[in-house]
């Protein structure tokens, strides 16, 4: 369908030097329907020669595009408005914080909301930026408590491992102790019993050497020790005077002795007290 003012337009246009296949494609970017721009191109065009020949002779009259774009699409897309081959000047009237614009010789007007729309932009901007750390700092705070109650958690955990070492030292300890006690308890045991026990191959006559260690008892006329498990020993050369001499400041006292002994008698024969020789 033919336009006028697209046809209008077209004239100026190319009649102002611009290139008839530029123009129509600033007119379908405009927004106008492509068989519009086309059928109105092609009603202008036995004109066009006629205003392309009168350029010279004076400056074309330049249609304002605010007459060529809807209304409706001129707000919403303000960039087009330089494709047309219109300049824009900011109008001397236009209100504080608006853009204005006007074609030449023409007092139509449109104004731009660029400023607002930037600054919306901004603060919408700014809103998001603001939530992202937000959430971040949230997020980062509930690890940081997380990581300070496994914290605590472990060091709780290594105090008490701590504590369970210690009494399992404490413990360990006791255990030697006990074995050491035993094992002396032991080897005290043996000597002892080794006064009544008789090998197989031993004869009455047999003899061994043997350590003692009890309390003294008795006297000159018969010395006997007896140890902490009550094994008693008697000794047989007590009326010797160098045996009388050892034991008797010892009675009541803990000594050494050591000398030898028939098997499975506890009659003795003292030749040494507490490292002393008593022969």
């Amino acid at each position: 369908m033919v336009n006028k003012q697209i046809a209008d337009y077209y004239n100026a246009q190319v009649g102002a030097g611009a290139e008839r296949e530029e123009v129509r494609k600033a007119l379908v970017g405009a927004g106008w329907p492509a068989t519009d721009v086309d059928d109105s191109i092609k009603s202008a065009e036995p004109s066009a020669p006629a205003a392309i020949a009168s350029a010279s002779a004076k400056a074309p009259a330049m249609i304002s595009v605010s007459d060529l774009i809807p209304a409706s699409q001129l707000e919403a897309a303000p960039s087009k408005i330089g494709a047309l081959g219109g300049r824009r000047e900011k109008s001397a009237v236009a209100p504080a914080g608006a853009n204005s614009y006007r074609a030449p010789g023409y007092s139509s007007k449109f104004r731009l909301p660029v400023v607002p729309i930037i600054l919306g932009v901004i603060a919408l901007a700014c809103a998001g930026a603001a939530v992202y750390f937000y959430m971040q700092v949230q997020s980062a705070a509930g690890k940081i408590t997380a990581a300070n109650a496994a914290s605590a958690a472990a060091s709780a955990n290594a105090t008490n491992l701590t504590v369970e070492l210690a009494s399992a030292g404490s413990s360990t300890s006791d255990l030697q102790a006990q074995v050491s006690s035993l094992a002396a308890a032991n080897s005290a045991l043996t000597q002892e019993l080794s006064f009544f026990a008789v090998s197989s191959a031993a004869t009455s006559s047999s003899q061994i050497s043997f350590d003692f260690t009890g309390t003294v008892g008795g006297s000159k006329t018969q010395y006997s020790l007896i140890d902490a498990n009550g094994v008693k020993i008697l000794v047989k050369n007590s009326k010797d005077a160098s045996v009388d001499a050892a034991l008797s400041p010892l009675i009541g006292q803990s000594a050494q002795v050591s000398g030898t002994h028939d098997l499975g008698s506890n009659s003795v024969t003292l030749t040494a007290v507490n490292g002393n020789s008593v022969q």
